[in-house]
């Protein structure tokens, strides 16, 4: 019996979702903080810090990172910071599947073979990684 396409797409997803895990998922169990984490999730602008999100949205011109900044601290006042800061880089793991899933998809539309569009969306996913 042959595989259904939607058993092929699920299988390559999980199986992208896997490769880059590996890849990324020290990033949320290790208990560390980058200097840049901080500021987001501290959840207050402290007089001569880092520019506060009003700034950020209007002075800076940037409302969707001063937005995806205000839910961060939603999320840490919630939660804790470093559950806050686990979940988003969770979050982001899934989010770089998700593109490599398309991507691999997309290119196996243009002809390409399953396993080669699968490597393809993983090599494109976990490159910045690599590069260092």
């Amino acid at each position: 019996m042959r595989p259904s396409i939607q058993s092929k797409i699920d299988s390559d997803f999980v199986l992208i979702l896997a490769a880059v895990a590996v890849v990324y998922l020290s990033l949320v169990y290790a208990p560390y903080r980058l200097l840049d984490d901080n500021w987001i999730l501290r959840g207050y602008d402290p007089k001569g810090s880092y520019p506060g999100i009003p700034f950020i949205a209007v002075v800076q011109g940037r409302p969707i990172f001063a937005t995806m900044i205000w839910l961060s601290r939603e999320l840490a006042s919630a939660i804790g910071s470093e559950a806050a800061i686990a979940t988003i880089r969770a979050l982001g793991i899934f989010g770089l599947s998700l593109f490599a899933w398309l991507l691999a998809r997309f290119v196996q539309a243009r002809g390409l073979p399953r396993l080669e569009s699968v490597l393809i969306g993983v090599g494109a996913a976990t490159l910045p990684t690599f590069q260092i």
